[in-house]
């Protein structure tokens, strides 16, 4: 489906948009599962990131989803200014953490979107980086992640998840 992003609105997500955004998420996981990608279909994220957590998340004002022209969710994810999985929470180094970043399939395009809209918002919250973790074993992820300038900084291992940490410097 073809979507002009010019026309798509990027905010926080409202008390309403989290049953919509938890439906976005477990399309993902259910497409994962038909893929043989093990990454959200393990490790208990439905219970770790349940319905009230997203709740939450967007009562708080973290949850920020993209809308299209007919006011649909393409994509969200929760966002944060601090994240203790991240040793590197430098104060010379303000960074915007990414996490349960999701967007259609149907969409092209809509996490690349997603995450130029975050990366213009981290800049505007005087952030010089956007961070985010993402499973060793999905080699395709991580090299979208590659060719979207976010770096390989270090590993995080959470119980039986094991990440790469990922950054991209917005300073030029």
């Amino acid at each position: 489906m073809f979507i002009n992003f010019a026309d798509c609105i990027f905010a926080k997500a409202a008390e309403t948009d989290v049953s919509d955004f938890v439906s976005l998420i477990d399309k993902r996981i259910e497409w994962m599962e038909q893929n043989g990608i093990k990454q959200w279909n393990l490790f208990g994220y439905k219970q770790r990131y349940s319905f009230a957590y997203f709740k939450r998340e967007a009562d708080l004002g973290h949850m920020y989803v993209l809308r299209d022209n007919d006011s649909r969710i393409i994509a969200g994810a929760v966002l944060l200014e601090s994240d203790l999985r991240w040793q590197q929470n430098d104060p010379q180094k303000p960074s915007l953490y990414v996490h349960n970043f999701a967007s259609l399939l149907s969409v092209k395009g809509a996490g690349k979107e997603l995450l130029r809209r975050i990366e213009f918002l981290a800049l505007q919250k005087k952030k010089i980086c956007v961070r985010l973790d993402v499973i060793i074993s999905n080699d395709k992820l991580n090299s979208w992640y590659d060719d979207m300038g976010y770096y390989l900084i270090g590993t995080i291992v959470e119980g039986e998840y094991h990440g790469y940490l990922r950054e991209k410097s917005l300073n030029g």
